[in-house]
């Protein structure tokens, strides 16, 4: 049922949602994490808010940051990390 509610949402293919982040985050430190899985074309933290953008160039790139961040432990928080959904 849960997954239903996304059958007509439009995701960016290479764009990613960071939550759950800590506060002490920085753009940096983000961008370290993210690395790894490809080249990085924007990112941001939304400010006063625990969750963040990261964008990469090539959307495989997303995907991989995607399955192997989700969950990913920072700081003794859970982060979760999703597809970004298109603004409707």
């Amino acid at each position: 049922m849960a997954a239903s509610r996304y059958v007509d949402t439009a995701f960016y293919p290479t764009k990613i949602y960071v939550g759950n982040l800590p506060s002490s985050i920085s753009l940096t430190s983000l961008r370290s994490l993210f690395a790894p899985f490809g080249d990085i074309e924007d990112m941001n933290l939304v400010e006063g808010k625990d969750f963040g953008f990261v964008t990469y160039v090539e959307p495989a790139a997303a995907q991989q940051a995607l399955a192997k961040m989700n969950g990913a432990m920072l700081d003794g928080t859970y982060m979760r990390v999703n597809r970004a959904k298109i603004p409707e």
